[in-house]
This record gives C-alpha cells, sequence and structure tokens, in this order.
C-alpha cells in the first residue's frame, strides 16, 4: 500500500513540474485554444436573407373583424420586415383559410415602405381602382396591425399614390392598431365624420366650437442635421377648417421645435410666411370653378431666411413630409421665396381711397424664386428619411455598455455593414469610442440564416492586441468584453441577427485575448443599460 502511495505521489509531482514546464513568459501571448473546427460560410455561399413568422391580418368572411394568420415570410438586408409582411398581406389569404377575406385589395401593388423614427410610412399604388371611404379605412387598420406585428412599430401612415386620402375629404391622422372591435372603430368613424360634415368651412370659431384631435406626423432633423426622422405629434383644430389654415397650424408646430427635445430645428429661426398658404386645385368644374374634391398642391411664399446654418434642402422636407402627410389629398407643395412690395403712395387720402384701401392693404408679394425648381413631391426627400437605430459603447470604467440612439438613412436600417461602420465611425457620447478601430477595418459584412459574419481586414488581430496592452481605465479583460460584445450586441439588436461569428481576412481567429472568437457569438445582455 505504502508503495502505490509512493507512484501516485511521484506520478503528481511529475505532472505538476510538467504543467510549470508549460507556463508562457509574462508578456508571451498563450497558445490559441482550439474548441470548434467549424468555419462560416464563404461570402459567396451565403444568402442575405432571414425568415420570420409574420402575423397577418386580414378579414373575417362577414368583414366584422380582423383576424390573423400566421405565415413565414423572407426578408433580406435591403428589405425590412414590415415590407415582406405587407407583400404577403396583398398576395391574400392562403387557399386553406376560407374564413378570411383579403383586407388589401388583390390590385395594390406596394410602391415601398419607410421606417422612420416613430412611424411607418406605406405607400401603395393600384391600377384602376379607387377604394371607398370604408374600404380605406379596413385597409389602414390592417396595415396598422401587419406593420406593428412585424416591426413593433404602433404608428403608420398609409398613402395611395403618394398622398393621404382622408375620409370624406377630412384629416384621418396616423394609424395604430386599433383597440377596439372593427364595426365599433367604423361606427364611431361614420359617426364622427359625419357631424364635421355639417361643419361649413370658415364657420366663426365660438365657445361650442368643437375641435378636431388626431396624431399628425412631424419631422425634424437628426443632430448632423442630414436626415429628417418622424415625430408623433397631438394637434388640434376647429372643425371646419380650410386646408390652408391646418397647413398654416402644421408650419406652427415644426416652428415650435421637437417636443422631447432630442431632434434638432428644421425651420430658420426668422422663417416667416409671407402670406397664408394657397390651395391650388387641379381640376375645375365644367362653370369654370376649382373642383375642390379634386387633387391639390399647397403654396407657400416665404420671406428669405438670413439664419446662420440654414438648411434648404431639410427645410423643404420638412415641410413637405409633414403637410403631405396629414391633409387629404396634397400631392405636393410649392415653396416660393419672395418679397413684400410696397405699392405707389397715393397723393392724398381721395387717391388712396380710390386705389382700395390704405397702403398696408394693398400690399403685394413679388416672387423672387421657386425652391426646387417646381412644386415638390415626398418621393423628392425618400433618401433623407432617416430611422432610429441602437448602438452599444462602454462607461468609462468598463462596467456596462450604454444604448446610444442614433439616426441613420432608413434605406440602409437592415444593412448590419451600415450599422457596424456606424457604430466604429460615430460619436460615442455619453459612452466611450472605440479607439483604434475605424469603418475601414470592416472588411466586409455579410449574413448566413440567422448568423452575421464580421470579415475584419488583415491586422484586426494586432489592434485588438493594441488596444488591450494600451493605456486605459478599463481592465484589459473589461476592455476587450466591451469591444466585443458592444460590435455583437449592435448587430444582434437588429431582427434577423441572432449571432456574430468574426473572421481576419477570411481566416478564422481564435482567442486574442481570453474571449474565443472561433465560434458565433450571442447577445449579452447582462451588460447593457439603456440611455
Amino acid at each position: 500500500m505504502r508503495r502505490i502511495k509512493a507512484c501516485a505521489c511521484l506520478l503528481a509531482l511529475l505532472i505538476f513540474a510538467a504543467a510549470l514546464g508549460g507556463c508562457t513568459a509574462t508578456n508571451e501571448i498563450p497558445p490559441a485554444i482550439i474548441l470548434s473546427d467549424r468555419m462560416p460560410p464563404e461570402r459567396g455561399e451565403a444568402v442575405n436573407k432571414s425568415s420570420f413568422e409574420a402575423e397577418l391580418y386580414f378579414l373575417s368572411q362577414d368583414e366584422k373583424s380582423l383576424k390573423v394568420q400566421k405565415r413565414e415570410v423572407f426578408y433580406d438586408t435591403q428589405t425590412s420586415r414590415a415590407e415582406a409582411a405587407l407583400n404577403a398581406l396583398i398576395a391574400g389569404p392562403d387557399v386553406d383559410r376560407p374564413d378570411l377575406k383579403r383586407s388589401v385589395s388583390a390590385l395594390s401593388r406596394l410602391n415601398r415602405v419607410e421606417l422612420c423614427g416613430e412611424v411607418c410610412n406605406v405607400y401603395f399604388e393600384v391600377d384602376k381602382f379607387i377604394p371607398s371611404a370604408t374600404e380605406w379605412l379596413k385597409t389602414r387598420a390592417a396595415v396598422a396591425a401587419t406593420v406593428a406585428a412585424a416591426e413593433g412599430v404602433d404608428t403608420v401612415n398609409v398613402y395611395f399614390y403618394e398622398q393621404e386620402l382622408g375620409y370624406l375629404g377630412y384629416t384621418l391622422g396616423s394609424m395604430s392598431p386599433l383597440e377596439e372591435e372593427l364595426p365599433i372603430y367604423l361606427r364611431n368613424m361614420e359617426r364622427t365624420y359625419k357631424a364635421l360634415y355639417k361643419a361649413e368651412s370658415g364657420t366663426a370659431i365660438t365657445e361650442d366650437t368643437q375641435y378636431v384631435t388626431q396624431m399628425a406626423t412631424l419631422y425634424f432633423a437628426n443632430a448632423g442635421g442630414a436626415l429628417l426622422t418622424a415625430r408623433n405629434a397631438e394637434v388640434s383644430y376647429p372643425e371646419g377648417s380650410t386646408k390652408s389654415e391646418i397647413a398654416k397650424l402644421l408650419i406652427e408646430r415644426l416652428a415650435g421645435g421637437d417636443a422631447q427635445g432630442s431632434l434638432e430645428p428644421v425651420l430658420p429661426v426668422d422663417f416667416k410666411l409671407l402670406s397664408d398658404p394657397k390651395v391650388i386645385y387641379s381640376g375645375k368644374m365644367e362653370s369654370g370653378v376649382e373642383d375642390t374634391e379634386s387633387d391639390c398642391i399647397i403654396e407657400l411664399v416665404i420671406e428669405q431666411p438670413d439664419a446662420a446654418n440654414y438648411d434648404e434642402a431639410i427645410m423643404c422636407g420638412a415641410l413637405t413630409l409633414t403637410i403631405t402627410g396629414f391633409i387629404p389629398n396634397v400631392n405636393g407643395v410649392r415653396i416660393c421665396i419672395g418679397e413684400e412690395a410696397q405699392p405707389a403712395a397715393p397723393v392724398n387720402q381721395k387717391d388712396e381711397e380710390q386705389a382700395g384701401g390704405t397702403a398696408a392693404e394693398t400690399e403685394n408679394i413679388n416672387i423672387l424664386q421657386t425652391l426646387g425648381g417646381d412644386v415638390l413631391r415626398r418621393v423628392d426627400f425618400t433618401d433623407r428619411i432617416g430611422h432610429e437605430i441602437t448602438l452599444y459603447y462602454p462607461d468609462a470604467d468598463g462596467a456596462v455598455l450604454y444604448g446610444i440612439k442614433r439616426i441613420i438613412p432608413q434605406a440602409a436600417a437592415y444593412d448590419p455593414h451600415a450599422r457596424l461602420q456606424e457604430l466604429l465611425g460615430g460619436v460615442a457620447d455619453p459612452g466611450v469610442a472605440y479607439p483604434l478601430f475605424t469603418a475601414e477595418d470592416v472588411k466586409d459584412v455579410y449574413l448566413s440564416g440567422n448568423v452575421a459574419v464580421i470579415d475584419w481586414a488583415e491586422g484586426f488581430t494586432q489592434k485588438l492586441r493594441a488596444f488591450l496592452d494600451g493605456d486605459s481605465s478599463m481592465a484589459p479583460s473589461r476592455r476587450e468584453s466591451m469591444f466585443i460584445y458592444g460590435v455583437v450586441n449592435t448587430l444582434t439588436d437588429m431582427p434577423m441577427i441572432s449571432s456574430v461569428w468574426m473572421l481576419e481576412n477570411g481566416k478564422k481567429l481564435d482567442t486574442v485575448g481570453q474571449i474565443y472568437l472561433g465560434n458565433a457569438l450571442v447577445r449579452n445582455p447582462g451588460l447593457i443599460v439603456e440611455e
């Protein structure tokens, strides 16, 4: 027995000595720990597509309710979940669901979908078909429910050939998923707008005047002043208000700035309307009188702004998107620069009266310039629309990752490469940016199923080691966690991405610090503090 114990002790000493002999020097990088031989697919093998279970809202056969049908829907980095779900909605219910009817006309085409901050703008086109007022209400309700389920956005604006149809010529405001049953909603809308119909335009405002209160979509600028994003705002106006009066109200709301204070102003501080907004209708009656039920544009005449940092494109875009997005049948805005022209002073009081009143009453306006050349349309500003995303940056101690909101072009909202470039190239305040790393360090980003593959440029490993060894208030292990999971959490914030796999110049990585990079990494919500 003693001999067995002696042999066991000798064996333990030999193992301990071998372990000591295998230790690395203080500054030597330990050998990689190979935990997996798996490799992500190469760029050419990957298809940037993913799928999700969409909730599509159709009408019941008696059209008294909205019913949901779940269906697997495919989308990619150029297509939002909302757009994919709406295309499936247009396709109609499955053939094995005879209890369902279409909620959107089979003749409809989806022109585009814009994700824009708090709202989603949906644009339909339909050949040789104009929906009735009730059909349009049902379509809006189905679209709002479908978008909310797909994208988590609770407010939509639904447009027909680039314009708001309204209801019986009146504003509808933004749409949210119904809280009541469909028949109750339709009945309430009919009662409300029949009451409005009785109020004639131009009725004097009294204590008994009823006000219309709705949600409007106002557009303000991002911090850089290059993009426009939406903000929901409650607006109220007296029943019987004209299109001109409503347009003036919307402009006043824009001039007041973002009520939440996180978005930048879009109108210069010296913005001034020289006259009330003018409504110009496209059609005329047989008598030659304007057809007030036809499409129209709103003409604005403003004084030339002198304010510093005045951005003409941002101002024009905000005015066009806000006005056409709320007032029915307005398909464009013409914005003119003008100046007030004083008439020649009359010789005496009699001449003044013959001239038609006082000098102040006979002022006219000279048009100096039409901005944008002519009428501005919503489609002119699609590239200016931005969508809010979340990027993750560490605090100074490396204890947590802050979720910081940024606005990027809405066309890139589902592009992981664009999001990663924004993370590495953007300002981090109130977090701490990632030194050494830039957008140029990203060679490629692609998807394989729900996995995002980042192919870092040659030299990534050296930069990461330098980052870990550099001067910082963070411990090296925290620096590595903050950077790696700042990237992983930023990309997995996108609905199609569940994990992130990192390569360097197409080659598999292993361990640089303490985190093994040879497998796909999943989201780490425990590090996150939302700002």
